[in-house]
């Protein structure tokens, strides 16, 4: 990549008892990538109000700063980190979430190459493992959380932050303004996956919805991994487990996406 480039991982936490647990695992996933020491990580740690300093975990690889949101959602801990993020390029990783080791390796020079046309725009995103609390595997999830992007700062003045009237599905706005913005994005998948429209459409429908969702602004790339580069870990505190057991947040859920296709003519993906 040429010298020692910089990057920014906003991590958003919440307070909760297994807050500890997840920094500590999702901060020795970022120390480990194949990519380090050639670049600069510094973690932004954006947790809820009122985080105690016993949950947060030390690095001697990177360094870490830990910032408190003004009120406790996932928005206002993303945006947290984002308004003191400084490198040109910037990442985020869910603090129940992994990175496998190869992850900036594989995405940062594509990145690199995306937005290197003249406005300096572009996204990175992965497809995700997801696993439940003992390691065992449950699926692949073609949809990208937050937990899988890679950006430039350029395409964060030009998006925003995050929309914190949204609860459920901020990502999905985002998606949608970087889309309007016609930001170029490059979405990985495992060695494994089909890459043809029509075999998507048998086999991966979600990962078709994926281009078909983009406004024409996504292309599909494999890497060398036969699983993703995130890991993803489904439990009961996640925001999607409460909303397939909770009625009023399963409404909620269904005006958000009323709304984001109010804004964009879709649901943007």
């Amino acid at each position: 990549m040429g010298g020692c480039q910089s990057l920014d991982v906003v991590i958003p936490s919440r307070n909760q008892p297994q807050q500890g647990v997840f920094l500590e695992k999702a901060v020795r996933s970022i120390e480990t990538q194949t990519i380090l020491p050639a670049l600069d990580v510094r973690i932004l740690i954006a947790a809820d109000p009122g985080v105690q300093s016993s949950v947060i975990p030390v690095s001697d690889r990177c360094s870490i700063r830990v910032l408190e949101a003004d009120r406790p959602s996932q928005a206002s801990a993303l945006n947290a980190g984002l308004s003191v993020a400084e490198a040109s390029y910037v990442a985020f990783l869910e603090d129940d979430d992994q990175w496998e080791p190869p992850f900036l390796e594989v995405t940062l020079p594509s990145l690199q190459q995306l937005s290197g046309s003249g406005r300096s725009l572009g996204l990175v995103s992965s497809t995700q493992l997801e696993v439940d609390s003992t390691g065992d595997v449950e699926r692949v999830n073609d949809f990208a959380t937050p937990s899988g992007w890679l950006t430039t700062s350029s395409t964060l003045k030009a998006v925003g932050p995050f929309d914190s009237s949204f609860r459920w599905h901020l990502d999905n706005d985002w998606l949608g303004r970087a889309f309007a913005q016609r930001v170029p994005r490059l979405h990985w998948v495992e060695s494994t996956a089909p890459l043809k429209p029509q075999h998507l459409a048998q086999v991966r429908p979600w990962l078709l919805k994926v281009l078909q969702l983009s406004g024409g602004t996504c292309q599909l790339r494999r890497h060398d991994w036969p699983t993703p580069l995130i890991r993803r870990l489904v439990h009961p505190g996640s925001g999607m487990a409460q909303i397939a057991i909770d009625p009023e947040r399963q409404k909620q859920s269904r005006d958000e996406q009323a709304r984001l296709r109010s804004l964009y003519g879709r649901c943007p993906w």
